[in-house]
């Protein structure tokens, strides 16, 4: 039989795969289907918020490796972090960090994620009242040529990292054509302790797992 059809050897390699990785990055796509025999397409709500039958694929890449390293169909209704780390209990996971996107922002999300165990980076929405918490960005580097100022306050148990990008803030005012709050500044939540540097630099490790799921 082949691997793709045979879960318990598709296990196998997702387990060769994960031995090594110790930063996950997490990504969830989806395909549309009308299909009259796909038993997992559901109607659902995408990122662009389509309501459409539709197949989520889950999609976990490590940036230690470069490589996925492990790819799931799910229920097109499931968007949540509970079936996220159902999916993690097949691999090895033992001292990885998990990164997620912001889709995966809420509070019973973050829970879940701390009562697993799993040390996890998560940036926060735009709007997030997180915002008005007061960092003093203290710190900077610099990230593909560009200056990045940043500062880190411990709340309630968790991290928020705040990095300020000016070259990022000057495309968003031209790209919008107007001035917005927030403009430049990307902040993050994550239960590591941790400097700025590290946390902002597997923030954008989602790249990679953006490119994987673009080939899927």
């Amino acid at each position: 039989m082949a691997v793709g059809g045979d879960r318990a050897a598709q296990q196998m390699v997702f387990q060769h795969l994960s031995s090594r990785a110790q930063h996950l990055v997490y990504d969830l796509s989806f395909v549309f289907s009308c299909s009259d025999t796909g038993n997992l397409a559901e109607f659902g709500y995408n990122a662009d918020d389509i309501w459409l039958p539709q197949v989520n694929i889950a999609l976990f890449s490590a940036t230690d490796t470069g490589l996925p390293v492990m790819i799931r169909s799910l229920l097109g209704s499931v968007r949540d972090v509970a079936a996220l780390l159902r999916s993690l209990q097949e691999i090895d996971t033992t001292g990885a960090t998990l990164v997620l996107d912001r889709g995966f922002v809420s509070e019973a999300n973050e829970n879940l994620l701390r009562e697993s165990g799993i040390q996890f980076v998560l940036p926060e929405r735009r709007n997030s009242t997180r915002h008005e918490t007061r960092i003093h960005l203290t710190d900077h580097f610099f990230y593909h040529k560009r200056l990045i100022h940043a500062g880190k306050r411990e709340v309630d148990g968790m991290t928020l990292h705040l990095y300020e990008d000016v070259d990022l803030a000057a495309e968003e005012e031209k790209t919008l054509n107007r001035r917005l709050e927030r403009v430049g500044r990307i902040l993050v939540v994550s239960s590591l302790t941790a400097e700025p540097r590290e946390v902002h630099n597997l923030y954008r490790s989602r790249n990679l797992v953006e490119e994987h799921n673009a080939r899927v």
